[in-house]
């Protein structure tokens, strides 16, 4: 397995979803997990 992402795109990712915890009074904290792993998988590939 490779992994291809960048802590400035997670960086820019985790400043995107404060904001919209903030804005949605915490309720979209219960989404952050899912993305980040939605994230993880995007940027994981696997090598042959």
């Amino acid at each position: 397995m490779q992994f291809h992402g960048s802590a400035i795109g997670l960086f820019g990712h985790w400043i995107k979803w404060w904001f919209f915890t903030v804005i949605t009074l915490g309720i979209y904290g219960f989404w952050v997990f899912i993305k980040l792993e939605d994230w993880k998988a995007r940027n994981t590939t696997f090598v042959n």
